[in-house]
């Protein structure tokens, strides 16, 4: 009897220690699926909010944006070039045509339209993301 209590008491104890080594939700365990960091990106393009999307950025990040600025960015400079062009464009709308997010480098393109200097346009969309260290994160940005 005593060594069946043990054995429970030892069960009850590694089960819990590991409900605490491992606390993720399914919100948890999407976070990081190219389809919600895709998504995270579009909700920051529209609500020009810089900061939905940039947690997403490690390492250097190719950005090429259609007023003339092409290069790779620490992610800490990939915030200010995007923040300083979408203060300068303003956003009237941005939907993807086109989304791919299976495979190693998932990817989706669509329409933005905007005003900028009192003027319509519109600009194509391209974002693709790449796994490092066994998280997805966005490796380029691209409007032309």
């Amino acid at each position: 009897m005593k060594s069946v209590l043990i054995k429970v008491t030892l069960i009850l104890i590694f089960y819990g220690m590991s409900i605490n080594a491992a606390p993720l939700s399914v919100g948890d365990f999407q976070k990081n699926e190219p389809g919600k960091i895709f998504e995270d990106f579009r909700d920051g393009i529209v609500n020009n909010n810089i900061s939905a999307f940039t947690g997403y950025f490690h390492g250097d990040v190719l950005i090429k944006l259609r007023n003339g600025v092409s290069d790779y960015f620490t992610p800490n400079q990939a915030f200010f070039v995007l923040k300083d062009f979408f203060d300068e464009y303003n956003i009237v709308s941005f939907g993807y045509k086109n989304i791919s997010a299976e495979g190693n480098f998932p990817s989706a393109s669509g329409v933005l339209d905007y005003r900028h200097n009192g003027m319509s346009g519109s600009a194509l969309v391209f974002i693709s993301l790449e796994k490092k260290n066994g998280e997805w994160v966005i490796v380029q940005i691209t409007i032309n």
